[in-house]
């Protein structure tokens, strides 16, 4: 996440050189120097002036846009420009408007109307460049805001899985297990995406540091625990889930016990989950198959509600594909259940894999 800040930083600087440009310089002037911004940037334009003029930009030169996705965002940005519309458009694209191809776009556009002696046009791209790199600059500024607030929780978070001594010991004890989960409900709405992104980082650090720090070293488990307890809590948080609605189940009885046994394994640790099922099965008087049923409930729920792509639907998807395989394991599944199950997860895995690259980025 900070490196994305830096790049969109490194992006700004040219932008605004460029919004600058816009409004004193002619069209040809303009094209040059932002050209030139973008090659200061580090960036290499596709673009080529020879005796036709411009070559038009190819297709990736802005993080894989092309050139008609470029001047659709640039119609959206000037037909809503003078509305408060324009902030969200800039957000909504905010992967292409941050790379400086963007502006280099407006800037062959610019060049155009300066052709055509459209110089109404010619000032709108202007002014719309200089207000798109003034929203931008916000959300550089937000975006640093939300990394500190992260960091704050994430370190309150990690903090409570020590003990009284402030010494860090694998397994948790379920007190210590207790802690985070009040630690967690306690700064709940502040559990989100930027919060997610900072674990995780904490955690890839763990385990890159593991390799030369003995002193580290089980650090990284502790952290993946973290992440588990914040999962299994927001499986229960983000989701009404009505007893008796269960696919399949028209016992209403059985479908409050198969929830409520679902409940259990959340709080349960994933190390535990074979016997927890053995336990719960015995207690509730449920078989690993209207466990599944249930499981799969949360399943849809993951796919239907949570924001595609984002960190939070694919660490509850990966979350429940591992509880499902081992209540599979534990008790079979009927034929059909099995195959709902499967197309389930099928599911979910083509989502991830369709959103996979705009989430990392």
């Amino acid at each position: 996440a900070l490196a994305a800040a830096a790049l969109a930083a490194a992006a700004l600087a040219a932008a605004a050189l460029v919004a600058a440009a816009a409004a004193m310089a002619g069209g040809k002037v303009l094209l040059v120097l932002a050209a030139a911004l973008g090659v200061a940037a580090g960036f290499r334009p596709h673009l080529s002036v020879g005796r036709r003029g411009l070559a038009p930009l190819a297709a990736g030169a802005a993080g894989g846009a092309s050139a008609e996705l470029l001047d659709a965002i640039i119609e959206q940005l000037v037909d809503s420009h003078g509305t408060d519309q324009l902030p969200q458009v800039v957000g909504q694209n905010a992967k292409a408007i941050s790379s400086p191809a963007f502006f280099l776009r407006i800037a062959e556009l610019a060049d155009e109307a300066s052709k055509k002696g459209d110089a109404e046009r010619q000032k709108l791209l202007g002014v719309v460049s200089e207000t798109t790199v003034a929203v931008l600059s916000k959300m550089v500024e937000n975006a640093e805001s939300t990394l500190d607030d992260a960091n704050t929780v994430v370190e309150a978070v990690v903090s409570a899985a020590a003990d009284s001594s402030g010494v860090f010991r694998l397994p948790l004890s379920p007190e210590q297990e207790e802690a985070v989960r009040s630690q967690l409900g306690r700064f709940w709405s502040d559990c989100n995406e930027a919060f997610l992104q900072t674990l995780q980082a904490w955690i890839s650090k763990a385990d890159g540091d593991a390799a030369t720090n003995e002193d580290i070293k089980g650090m990284a488990d502790i952290l993946r625990r973290v992440l588990q307890i914040f999962t299994a809590e927001s499986l229960t948080k983000d989701f009404d889930v009505e007893a008796g609605s269960l696919e399949g189940m028209e016992d209403e009885d059985i479908a409050k016990k198969a929830d409520a046994g679902v409940a259990a394994l959340l709080d349960a640790n994933p190390d535990h989950w074979r016997a927890e099922t053995l336990r719960i099965s015995n207690e509730f008087g449920i078989s690993a198959d209207q466990l599944l049923a249930a499981v799969q409930m949360r399943v849809q729920m993951v796919v239907l509600s949570q924001a595609n792509g984002s960190l939070r639907q694919r660490v509850q998807a990966e979350f429940l594909r591992e509880l499902m395989k081992q209540l599979q394991e534990a008790g079979g599944t009927s034929a059909q259940r099995e195959d709902v199950l499967q197309k389930e997860l099928k599911n979910l895995e083509s989502k991830e894999d369709k959103d996979s690259g705009d989430a990392d980025e």
